[in-house]
């Protein structure tokens, strides 16, 4: 069980100092990935045909939030990470994925260990959560914390990958969602454009 660290009472300092240890610990004097969601200036990994292609005639969300986390940490990182030999991929995951997923409100294509899945097995590399513990709010205060502008530490979380699979309707190459009994919608297809940093010290 993940032991939640309430905004109120975050040390935000000493959390950072925290976590950059246990990520230092972790990959040593390997390379970790950095699964990244924009506002940075990183690579940018074009994943639109993988993404595409899984997601082609399946309308069923959760369908399609497996084809999303399959595609996503099986395919475009799972190469990434075997390319550079770096054995761990750092993401951002949060405690209200956890939760939404555990409780069943709606599956986060982030969680594993929670639901019993090992990444090492599943997809051949570790993952890391330095912010699991935190909330939104939480995570807004260590950003800040770390230097970023309330532009950017207080804007809304960014959902990609899962943008497409919030949609009933099916997608198609030219980022629109098709037309299915519950209307239709249109999505940018550059939410599936994914980006990805490597980093060695954190």
């Amino acid at each position: 069980m993940i032991e939640a660290i309430d905004s109120e009472k975050l040390d935000t300092e000493r959390f950072v100092e925290t976590q950059v240890a246990e990520i230092r610990d972790a990959v040593r004097e390997g390379t970790a990935i950095n699964a990244l969601s924009g506002g940075v200036n990183v690579e940018i990994i074009d994943a639109r045909r993988e993404f595409f292609s899984a997601l082609k005639g399946i309308t069923d969300l959760e369908a399609k939030r497996e084809a999303v986390t399959q595609t996503f940490y099986r395919d475009v990182f799972g190469r990434t990470v075997l390319e550079s030999s770096a054995w761990h991929l750092l993401q951002g995951t949060i405690l209200t994925d956890v939760n939404e997923t555990v409780a069943g409100i709606e599956r986060q294509h982030n969680v594993f260990a929670q639901l019993g899945i090992d990444p090492k097995k599943t997809f051949g590399f570790h993952i890391l959560e330095p912010v699991i513990q935190l909330r939104n709010d939480g995570v807004r205060k260590v950003g800040k914390t770390l230097g970023l502008p309330a532009a950017i530490a207080d804007r809304m979380p960014w959902r990609c990958p899962q943008r497409f699979a919030d949609r009933s309707s099916h997608v198609d190459a030219s980022g629109a969602c098709g037309r299915n009994n519950q209307g239709n919608a249109r999505s940018r297809d550059s939410h599936l454009q994914y980006r990805d940093q490597t980093a060695v010290n954190h």
